[in-house]
C-alpha cells in the first residue's frame, strides 16, 4: 500500500529529530566532584580516626587514614562528561555511557536550599540562573536508558546547573513526541493519573509545583478543596516536559518561589501570565 504524504512528513520529522539528538550541537562539559562532597567524606573518616586515636587503636588509625586518602583520590578522579554522543561516567568502578538515542526517560527536581527571603537579589527561576554553589541550590537529575542503565547528575558535581540545563534541552527534543509521564498520562479527553483516574480538561483548575524538598506536582480540580493528585517530582517521569506540555495546552501552572526550571518552560509560563486566562486545548 503506497505511503501517504502525511506518512512521509511524519517520517521526515522523525528522521530530523533523530539526527538532531544523535549528534546535538552542544559544547562538551566535564563535571568533577565538588570539594564539599569530598570534604564531607573525609570528615566522616576523620571522625573514625579521632575515635581510634582516643582508644589508642593505632592499627585502626592507620587503616582509616589510608581509607580517607584512597576515598579522596577516588572521588577526585570521578568524571561525568556530557557531549554530542551522550552522557559518560568514569572513575571508580569503570566507565558507563548512555547515548542520547538510548534514553527512555528522566526524573528531575530542584530547589533553593536557602529561603528566598534570605537570598540576595531575589529568586532566579531558571536552572542556568541558579548559583553554582551547592549550598544555595540543589539539583537531582537521573537519566534512565532503555536497557536499565542510569546516570545521576546532581549538586555533588561542579557546574551541575549548567550541565542539567543542557541535558534537558537535548532530552526535550528527543522525547517530545514519545515521552511518557508516569504516574500521569496526557490523553485527548484529559489528564490521567494511575490512582485518581481521568480528569477532563474542562474540570482541571490548575497545576502547582510546590516548595517541598523534593517539590510535589499538585493537580487541582474545579470546585474541590483537596488535590485531585499529588506526586513528588522525583518520581514523575519527564516531569518538566509534562509541565511544559500542560502549559502549552493552556493549563494554569503555578511555580512556587523556590522551584528552578529550564529556559523554555519559564518563558512559556511568563508569556501565558501576560495573557487572559488561556483556553485549555482539547486533543
Amino acid at each position: 500500500m503506497p505511503s501517504s504524504p502525511d506518512d512521509h512528513a511524519t517520517r521526515d520529522r522523525s528522521e530530523a529529530q533523530t539526527a538532531l539528538v544523535s549528534r546535538p550541537p552542544i559544547e562538551p562539559l566535564v563535571l568533577r566532584p565538588t570539594l564539599a562532597r569530598r570534604a564531607a567524606v573525609a570528615l566522616l573518616g576523620a571522625g573514625a580516626v579521632a575515635f581510634a586515636v582516643a582508644a589508642h587503636a593505632w592499627v585502626v588509625v592507620a587503616i582509616a587514614s589510608i581509607g580517607i586518602a584512597g576515598t579522596w583520590t577516588l572521588l577526585g578522579r570521578r568524571r561525568i562528561r556530557v557531549d554530542a554522543d551522550g552522557i559518560h561516567v568514569s572513575g571508580f568502578g569503570g566507565r558507563r555511557t548512555l547515548r542520547w538515542g538510548d534514553v527512555a526517560y528522566y526524573t528531575y527536581w530542584s530547589a533553593f536550599v536557602i529561603p528566598s527571603a534570605v537570598r540576595i537579589g531575589g529568586p532566579r527561576r531558571r536552572i542556568r540562573g541558579a548559583s553554582r554553589d551547592a549550598s544555595f541550590t540543589r539539583h537531582d537529575l537521573i537519566v534512565y536508558g532503555s536497557d536499565g542503565t542510569s546516570i545521576r547528575v546532581d549538586s555533588h558535581v561542579r557546574d551541575a546547573a549548567e550541565a542539567i540545563a543542557t541535558i534537558l534541552d537535548v532530552l526535550h527534543v528527543l522525547l517530545r513526541e514519545t515521552a511518557t509521564f508516569q504516574p500521569f498520562a496526557i490523553e485527548e479527553d484529559g489528564l490521567r493519573h494511575e490512582r485518581s483516574g481521568l480528569l477532563a480538561w474542562r474540570k482541571l483548575e490548575d497545576v502547582v509545583v510546590d516548595n517541598q524538598t523534593p517539590p510535589r506536582l499538585i493537580v487541582h480540580a474545579n470546585g474541590k478543596a483537596f488535590a485531585w493528585a499529588s506526586e513528588s517530582m522525583e518520581k514523575v517521569h519527564n516531569g518538566l516536559l509534562l509541565v511544559e506540555n500542560l502549559v502549552e495546552r493552556g493549563v494554569a501552572v503555578d511555580l512556587e518561589r523556590d522551584v528552578l526550571v529550564h529556559d523554555r518552560l519559564d518563558e512559556l509560563i511568563q508569556r501565558n501570565r501576560q495573557l487572559p486566562r488561556a483556553r485549555i486545548v482539547r486533543g
